[in-house]
């Protein structure tokens, strides 16, 4: 496997168009050096792991991406797991920011993926042109077996122009095969997903607060729309299933329109599904893309019915912590005499309350006697969940004493 690894505090790397630097395991400043430094031909499975918590303000814009590629010998671009958002825009993971330009156009490879990426594209020109987060084929994407991937990645726009500006943009191509995302979130874009033909396939993404969140004939399934600025949340999407949106235009069989979404907090970019959540929880259809994917954005196992959108709610875990004064053992005797202060605090934890429950009270009694060697019974009052039964008996044999049990 070929490997190239992007720190962004590397000094290391080249100047951005050519790469003097020998060796097939090298470190690089970003990525645009990185993808400059591959050869024509991949020759092997091809990695490039990015990491840094400054941001990589390269453009990868068409003329880099001019490699050939094939099923086998294809070109990963991913995060290290300690380097990659969890599901929101975070600016203290590895991420690309440019200003009035594209994030990653790529041109001819044919067989692609990216995986927990992050763009961020401030646009603030009017009648220049069109930028793009993502962008994965184009007329120029010739194979006959094309398998182009993009998850976990989030795609953010910051706009004080009137120029359009894409978070995902695919394009027809010239091959046969697939181009999918998943797992994915576009906000603050003209354009939140774009894929003018029905071979664009986008599975589980949230698209919230773009003017449109998805456009033209692609395949979207359980893909979420809220909020959109100006127009449809789905506009012109032509197939797939068990979408939902916040207005009238989820497309598909078991689509949910007209919803409201209850995410963590919308206004700071972070729409992960709450407990509360009655629009998108539960409502997906389980693995749309046939065992290519069974986690969400931030790499959480799905379970049961699939969630709408790029997150699954997983409720945490019931968790106690405890705080006080005590640095040593703790014996009773210490919290009853020894002035200890000690709080249990839980959380997601199941309890009855006391005001449920009340004060334990005495409800009713019953009696039962023989005098046969047999067994007995004993016709009980009415019980309820979380009542206390007490019984005793009392044997007397012929001169014998009496013995009482319970």
């Amino acid at each position: 496997m070929i490997e190239r690894f992007v720190n962004t505090a590397s000094t290391a790397g080249g100047d951005g168009t050519t790469n003097a630097i020998s060796g097939a395991h090298r470190a690089f400043a970003t990525l645009l050096e990185a993808i400059n430094s591959l050869p024509a031909t991949l020759t092997d499975q091809t990695t490039i792991t990015c990491e840094g918590t400054a941001a990589d303000t390269s453009a990868v814009n068409q003329a880099p991406w001019d490699m050939t590629t094939s099923a086998t010998n294809y070109l990963l671009i991913r995060t290290t797991q300690a380097n990659r958002h969890n599901g929101a825009y975070d600016t203290t993971k590895y991420r690309i920011e440019v200003t009035n330009s594209d994030g990653l156009y790529s041109n001819i490879p044919a067989h692609m993926r990216w995986e927990g990426l992050q763009v961020q594209i401030t646009s603030t020109t009017s009648g220049v042109d069109n930028y793009i987060c993502f962008r994965q084929s184009n007329l120029n994407v010739t194979g006959a077996d094309i398998d182009l991937r993009c998850s976990h990645c989030v795609a953010k726009v910051v706009r004080t122009g009137t120029d359009n500006v894409f978070g995902w943009a695919n394009d027809l191509h010239s091959g046969t095969g697939t181009v999918r995302t998943y797992n994915c979130v576009a906000s603050g874009a003209t354009f939140g997903f774009s894929g003018n033909d029905a071979s664009m396939q986008y599975a589980n993404c949230t698209g919230v607060g773009n003017d449109f969140n998805y456009i033209d004939p692609q395949t979207d399934k359980n893909c979420l729309g809220a909020s959109p600025l100006v127009g449809d949340s789905f506009l012109a999407v032509t197939g797939g299933n068990n979408n939902a949106s916040t207005d009238a235009t989820a497309p598909g069989t078991s689509s949910r329109q007209n919803q409201t979404f209850s995410f963590v907090n919308q206004g700071a970019g972070n729409f992960h599904l709450t407990s509360s959540d009655l629009g998108a929880k539960d409502f997906g259809q389980t693995d749309p893309f046939s065992g290519l994917f069974s986690d969400d954005i931030d790499g959480v196992a799905r379970t049961g019915a699939w969630d709408i959108g790029a997150d699954e709610f997983v409720a945490a875990a019931p968790s106690c912590a405890l705080t006080g004064t005590a640095t040593a053992s703790i014996m009773a005797s210490d919290v009853v005499t020894g002035g200890k202060t000690l709080v249990l605090t839980l959380t997601g934890d199941t309890y009855v309350a006391d005001s449920v429950i009340g004060d334990i009270s005495f409800v009713a009694n019953a009696l039962g006697a023989t005098n046969s060697t047999t067994s007995f019974s004993i016709t009980l009052p009415a019980t309820q969940a979380g009542d206390i039964l007490i019984l005793e008996y009392v044997h007397r044999g012929t001169g014998q004493g009496t013995s009482i049990g319970g």
